[in-house]
């Protein structure tokens, strides 16, 4: 009997040297994030872009590089495992990272401003599913990608921050015609008429929030 315990024991503790990757509760630690990875079931988060599941399908979780907020602000979207706890909220708030909006489902589209330092302290053990910058390629309607060169009346909005007198000159270089600029407390509203390349190279741009097409005001 006593040696079916030690035997049990040793096969324990085996296993328990193996490392099997990441799984529900796994800590993660990405330069100043220390996210605490719980994965749960099927999840996705739906842009206006588009809807997919950061995890399932394999999307890359933040590096340390791709926080930058030395040099520019950053926006990231951070996903948790299930509806949002409001010290999960604070959390997130506590370390440095300014909460834009929500997006379905439990996620958040947040920014962390030029010079600002993250303090991973305030993440440390806080449930995130997935986290990961928010890109070029999920800022442009549906409707406005795979253009075919034609000339489209779009609304491009940027966010607030110290690119946007330059991302503004940029949009307007690359515009064919600007039909008006306009403010919002979260961004800034361009309209005006730009090919289906020049969309595609504003899409790159840091600060930029969306593109869409111009609904003109009835």
């Amino acid at each position: 009997m006593k040696k079916s315990i030690v035997i049990v024991l040793l096969i324990f503790m085996l296993l328990s040297s193996f490392n099997f990757g990441l799984g529900a509760g796994a800590e993660v630690t990405q330069g100043d994030f220390s996210w605490h990875i719980q994965d749960g079931s099927n999840m996705e988060i739906k842009l206006k872009s588009m809807v997919f599941d950061p995890v399932n399908e394999g999307r890359a979780m933040l590096s340390s590089d791709s926080l930058t907020s030395t040099y520019q602000t950053d926006y990231i979207l951070v996903q948790f495992p299930g509806p949002i706890e409001a010290e999960w909220r604070r959390s997130l708030e506590q370390s440095g990272l300014e909460i834009i909006e929500y997006i379905p489902d439990n996620t958040y589209l947040v920014r962390l401003r030029k010079g600002v330092r993250l303090n991973g302290g305030y993440l440390h053990g806080t449930p995130v599913r997935w986290a990961g910058h928010y890109g070029s390629e999920y800022k442009l309607h549906p409707d406005l990608q795979n253009g075919d060169g034609n000339l489209i009346n779009a609304t491009v909005l940027i966010f607030h921050d110290e690119n946007t007198h330059d991302s503004l000159r940029y949009i307007e270089k690359n515009s064919e015609d600007i039909f008006s600029i306009w403010s919002h407390r979260n961004y800034m509203g361009i309209e005006g008429t730009f090919t289906s390349d020049a969309m595609e190279s504003i899409s790159k741009l840091n600060n930029l929030y969306w593109i869409e097409p111009f609904i003109q005001p009835i």
